[in-house]
């Protein structure tokens, strides 16, 4: 017998039928369900309490004011031991870093070119359960007249020392 696996995945699915109407079901409409199920899911995509986002903003604008003062021993301390850093770059290639390397890299970028600044433009924070929540900054780059703008990616869990950042990844607009 073949197993379901070994099967082409177009002969695994739900097929696809007509309807008197012309329209078609089958995949489609599955999908289209399950989207909603999820997006009506007890807990799914809840809101945070007032309270815990501000929490977090202040999280998220400390980890900019350290890095931005060049306080790499600081900015470390907002990740999480275990913290996972990606950057994807514009040519769309992901690159991962351990988290002592990249805290290497971060001091030395500094090093060589001093008064970098950067400022969140816009946050946007998403619990996905308690004390573990998806945020998504807009940030600027500054450095005297020069001015680079991107996206930081965030999941942050809540630990007996407050927010730390479980994984980054980190991409130029």
């Amino acid at each position: 017998m073949i197993s379901p696996r070994s099967r082409p995945a177009s002969d695994r699915s739900v097929p696809d039928r007509v309807v008197p109407e012309g329209r078609t079901e089958g995949r489609s409409l599955w999908g289209l369900l399950c989207l909603l199920l999820c997006l009506l899911a007890p807990g799914a995509h809840a809101e945070l309490a007032a309270a815990e986002r501000a929490e977090v903003e202040a999280f998220l604008h400390g980890y900019f004011a350290r890095w931005s003062a060049a306080d790499i021993d600081g900015y470390g301390e907002t990740f999480h031991a275990t913290a996972v850093v990606h950057h994807v770059d514009a040519s769309g290639r992901a690159t991962r870093q351990d988290l002592q390397d990249f805290l290497r890299g971060q001091r030395r970028a500094h090093q060589r070119a001093p008064g970098m600044t950067e400022v969140p433009l816009a946050m946007d924070i998403e619990e996905q359960r308690p004390g573990f929540v998806r945020a998504l900054v807009h940030w600027e780059l500054r450095q005297g007249a020069r001015r680079e703008r991107g996206y930081d990616h965030f999941f942050l869990l809540r630990e007996a020392q407050g927010w730390r950042i479980l994984s980054l990844v980190f991409h130029g607009e």
